[in-house]
């Protein structure tokens, strides 16, 4: 059973079938697979951002990996986005990206996964803090999701409310540079950016009918 977003719900349980069924329960996310392109091009910049920063975090590959068309929509299982690899990571607890004073005394790693999550929230479900813990909690320690190592962070991404958080291990340097990622990524990113834009055109025609 899949999970596709709906207006008024947070999450509305019914198998995946054709994104023609999905355009009647919430039009403008199914239109052209925006939701799809939309975390596409999200894992993209963070790619981009982390290749910058080669040097800084003492990466040596900055890796995307491929995207199922429907893993936005599957809510029972997940993979990683973005895997990057160096000699070896000392790792923090699982935290929040809005935490401070992360202790790097963990299991030393080197690998490092990124998995974004887009949900669209609504007014009784929208602490995107909570919802990313819970997934970082629920898919690292399922049978059905495919990481690469034990160590990554859990990006969430309310489209509806324009909010993010992101909860999981942190090596030195990471946090903070995710932090500024993420920022500069809701406010400039292309797909996010014709999202609002169809959302603001969808709330002015109401307006005037």
């Amino acid at each position: 059973m899949n999970t596709i977003p709906s207006k008024k719900h947070s999450r509305l349980l019914l198998p995946y079938v054709t994104p023609k069924e999905a355009v009647a329960i919430y039009p403008t996310l199914s239109r052209a697979h925006l939701w799809h392109k939309v975390h596409e091009s999200v894992a993209m910049d963070l790619c981009q951002v982390m290749g910058q920063e080669l040097d800084a975090l003492e990466i040596e590959t900055v890796q995307k990996e491929t995207i199922h068309p429907r893993k936005s929509c599957n809510m029972n299982s997940s993979c990683a986005d973005v895997l990057f690899a160096a000699h070896r990571w000392q790792m923090s607890k699982p935290s929040l990206v809005s935490a401070s004073k992360d202790v790097f005394d963990q299991k030393s790693s080197n690998k490092h996964w990124i998995d974004v999550q887009p949900r669209w929230g609504d007014y009784n479900s929208h602490d995107i803090e909570l919802y990313a813990r819970a997934k970082f909690m629920d898919y690292v320690t399922d049978n059905l999701s495919i990481y690469r190592s034990l160590t990554g962070v859990m990006i969430g991404l309310d489209l509806a409310y324009n909010l993010h958080s992101a909860f999981g291990n942190w090596f030195p340097g990471s946090k903070p540079l995710l932090q500024q990622a993420m920022n500069k990524i809701m406010k400039s990113n292309p797909a996010l950016y014709v999202l609002r834009e169809r959302e603001n055109r969808k709330r002015s025609s109401v307006l005037f009918i």
